[in-house]
């Protein structure tokens, strides 16, 4: 039993359980903020447990053609296919089922949209971020900002039908955090990155410019988080909630400029606040099914 237990986890591990779940809940976040004619709880979980099983095949395969560098970081050392507790040939089988079942079966229960835009992020991540971006340019997190900010659209579209404005914002708040958050995460394993070859910001530009560029899109976030107050489509819970963590949020981006908190720090209270806007905005505008 013990032995099935820790092949399941290292299964789970393969698809990076926790970007996945991430994933899941602004998924499940913009499939109840928008119209939901017809739709039921079923839909919602649905939509959200197929994104998830999107996101985990995406992160399968990204694992796999990752595992060049992966071997050279400490922090990715002890990923499954490097330390050889996966096979890699099973592992990538297994994450393009995971992405076939999951688009086809957004296809077939809700429509031609939402499996369109679940196939273009992971297009857009597994093969032309992983692949390409990264590898090449110190911009991919700019611009692979594009497929992590997508499961509020695929959420939406799948209920309603269509992208409309909730949707919109959610992937904006999610576009203009992953920046910053990633420059964080760069900054603080800048020697992991370094040895592996990966051109990342704080590699080829220093970290004081990288720093100047991460307070830039750290506060760019707070306008992000209070544009849906400004359209009116939030009530005064989440205009409230929004106001007090966008203070909070200025205050540390200010104090991890000045170099007063860790970019570790930094980057675990990104995280925490990103996800207290999304449920702030699920709270507020969920409607019944």
């Amino acid at each position: 039993m013990t032995a099935v237990l820790q092949r399941i986890q290292v299964v789970l591990r393969l698809g990076k359980p926790r970007i996945a779940l991430m994933v899941g809940i602004t998924s499940f976040v913009g499939a109840v903020s928008g119209p939901v004619p017809g739709g039921s709880v079923y839909d919602v979980l649905g939509i959200t447990l197929l994104t998830i099983l999107t996101a985990y095949g995406s992160a399968v395969i990204n694992n796999y053609l990752d595992r060049d560098v992966d071997v050279l970081m400490k922090r990715t050392r002890g990923r499954p296919l490097v330390s050889g507790e996966f096979p890699a040939g099973r592992a990538l089988r297994l994450g393009v089922l995971s992405v076939v079942i999951s688009v086809f079966s957004i296809f077939l229960l809700y429509g031609i949209l939402p499996a369109f835009l679940a196939f273009l992020a992971f297009v857009s991540y597994s093969i032309l971020y992983t692949l390409y971006l990264k590898r090449n340019t110190p911009w991919a997190s700019v611009i692979g900002a594009v497929p992590g900010a997508m499961p509020p659209l695929i959420g939406y579209s799948a209920i309603a039908g269509s992208v409309g404005i909730e949707a919109l914002l959610l992937f904006l708040i999610l576009f203009v955090w992953q920046p910053p958050h990633f420059w964080y995460l760069a900054m603080m394993l800048e020697g992991d990155y370094r040895r592996a070859g990966i051109p990342v910001l704080p590699v080829i530009y220093g970290r004081g410019f990288t720093r100047k560029l991460t307070l830039l899109f750290s506060i760019l976030m707070v306008p992000a988080f209070l544009l849906p107050c400004v359209f009116k489509i939030a009530g005064s819970g989440y205009c409230y909630g929004a106001g007090i963590l966008s203070i909070v949020w200025a205050f540390v981006s200010i104090l991890a400029y000045r170099g007063r908190i860790s970019s570790r720090g930094a980057f675990l209270i990104s995280n925490m606040v990103v996800l207290a806007v999304f449920l702030l905005f699920a709270f507020e505008l969920v409607r019944p099914f």
